[in-house]
């Protein structure tokens, strides 16, 4: 455990949060209102889920992706505070480390869509992500994210908060896709499949999705690809997120077919 934890709260009561403060100014530590890299701990609210009652389960928030995705800081649940105020020490963390946020759990295979193309739900991935960082690898590390909208829908973070996660995760924010991007040769050293473009759908046209993808040969995704992938900690496959059906994208093959969306019922 650390020995002066700088904290974020994540879905706790103000009640949960004097106890934070308290417990800082008696043992050290401080608790923050805002991510940044110097947080250590995301301190959690978890869930009552009936189904996965083993688990810890909090609730996929900003603080939560920003966290994740970051990886330097450890994500627990509130117990995590109790523990450590009884033993008036911090305590180890691991009993305590979230599993998994409610997402997975709502992530339903949606009619007409085969095991084989719905996402194996990973639990654990606040601590596949704490040691990725160790290593050095990061989740988006390498990739060139375009964003089409302003994202002004209260259901997503802003953009501002988008940018700030895909950067936290490694990945590079792009104005605009290269022009040649669709002749270009498939290189290791700059190959396509790097270049992700994220939309909003409730923002987006058919045109203009496909116009994206007659210039690049890209599919737009729905936003909802990115937290999905930080909630699995991997890059989903990605056409249950297209914005276009196959018969507005000429020249792909028949086993590239629009699925319904399976995106999770959070942001």
């Amino acid at each position: 455990s650390t020995a002066n934890p700088i904290i974020l709260a994540s879905g706790l009561s103000s009640h949960q949060l004097e106890q934070i403060k308290l417990l800082t100014q008696q043992i050290g530590g401080k608790l923050v209102g805002r991510f940044s890299q110097h947080v250590t701990h995301l301190v959690a609210v978890t869930l009552d889920t009936s189904k996965d009652s083993k688990r810890l389960i909090t609730k996929r928030t900003t603080k939560y992706c920003q966290a994740l995705v970051r990886g330097s800081c450890w994500i627990v649940g509130f117990d995590w505070i109790l523990q450590s105020t009884l033993r008036r020490s911090w305590v180890a963390e691991e009993p305590f480390e979230i599993d998994g946020d409610e997402s997975l759990s709502q992530s339903v295979p949606s009619e007409g869509i085969t095991s084989t193309k719905v996402p194996v739900i990973t639990w654990g991935a606040p601590r596949k992500s704490r040691l990725a960082h160790i290593s050095g690898n990061k989740l988006f590390k390498g990739h060139r994210f375009v964003l089409l909208n302003d994202f002004g829908h209260s259901q997503f973070p802003s953009r501002s908060e988008i940018v700030d996660i895909i950067q936290y995760g490694g990945g590079n924010i792009i104005v605009e896709l290269p022009a040649n991007l669709q002749a270009q040769k498939q290189t290791d050293k700059f190959p396509r499949t790097h270049f992700i473009v994220l939309c909003d759908p409730q923002e987006t046209d058919v045109s203009a999705a496909r116009e994206v993808f007659l210039r690049s040969g890209l599919h737009c995704l729905s936003i909802t690809y990115l937290f999905d992938s930080i909630s699995h900690f991997c890059l989903l496959d990605d056409r249950p997120f297209r914005i276009l059906s196959p018969a507005l994208t000429p020249g792909e093959s028949s086993d590239s077919q629009m699925l319904d969306t399976q995106c999770s019922l959070n942001f």
